[in-house]
């Protein structure tokens, strides 16, 4: 026998009741939120490894939940991402100079082409648009001697973006964010930054703030000699609350998708000041 339920002050059937509720489930769209099954995970195989798929021989384009030491790696603080960095040279590198074509892929070990993205030549420092299961194989230049920061936006079984950052050596590591003992208000606040080693040329050091919790933000560089830099923060008014941190890119702007430039953050703090309370962003 059915037991019977309430609904708006009428007595409903619980036969009546699981088809309505299970029809409410069917009409919602689970894919809003959805992203990559991690144990499967994001591979870059192509004519630079002979399509092998998963890349066991070329662990920089290898998934870390599918490859045992693979370096495509999850990043989960901010926009969720995949990210790998790889170096190129003629000899002793990840991979060799030269054109090839290749394809982001996720699928379990005996389907690893199940899922696809394509459609793409990659420009250099630039974030671009993926296609889903559709398009012709991606296609990339890279040079010996230079390496590449990848990070790949996990949207899901969707479109999605990515981009290729070239440096002239490894990006160095942002090793700490300095955190003022007081700020008076109405005062602009310089921010230092110091990195692990001299950075080359064409990596780019950002400092991101915000007054709102990151509803919107403010953004700009740091300026660098050696292995420091130097940022303000603008000044705020009495009791303000600034999060802010750092990051790297090889981006000449940046206004939006900041996780997706980035390629090393800064450490995170959290000590209450006068003006400036810095923050894990959210």
């Amino acid at each position: 026998m059915f037991r019977n339920f309430y609904k708006s002050g009428t007595l409903i059937p619980l036969s009546v009741f699981l088809l309505l509720f299970f029809s409410s489930l069917m009409s919602v769209d689970f894919t809003l939120k959805a992203q990559i099954y991690e144990p499967e995970g994001i591979n870059m195989p192509g004519v630079w490894n002979g399509w092998q798929n998963p890349p066991y021989d070329k662990l920089a384009l290898a998934s870390f939940t599918q490859v045992s030491g693979g370096r495509v790696t999850k990043i989960s603080d901010g926009i969720t991402r995949w990210q790998t960095i790889f170096s190129v040279d003629a000899s002793g590198a990840d991979l060799v100079g030269g054109s090839y074509n290749w394809l982001f892929t996720s699928g379990s070990s005996g389907n690893p082409w199940g899922n696809k993205l394509a459609g793409v030549n990659v420009s250099m420092n630039t974030l671009q648009d993926y296609s889903f299961n559709s398009g012709s194989d991606n296609s990339i230049t890279i040079t010996n001697g230079k390496w590449y920061s990848v990070n790949w936006k996990d949207n899901g079984y969707a479109n999605s973006k990515a981009i290729f950052m070239e440096t002239s050596a490894l990006p160095v590591l942002l090793s700490s964010l300095s955190v003022p003992a007081s700020v008076p208000a109405n005062q602009a606040t310089e921010i230092t930054l110091t990195l692990s080693e001299t950075a080359s040329a064409e990596e780019i050091f950002y400092l991101r703030y915000t007054t709102n919790n990151w509803a919107s933000s403010g953004i700009t560089t740091f300026s660098v000699s050696s292995i420091y830099g130097t940022a303000e923060i603008p000044a705020q008014s009495p009791g303000a609350e600034v999060k802010y941190y750092a990051f790297s890119s090889t981006a000449g702007s940046v206004s939006d998708n900041f996780d997706l430039y980035s390629i090393h953050l800064s450490p995170s703090y959290s000590t209450p000041l006068m003006a400036l309370a810095p923050r894990l962003k959210s």
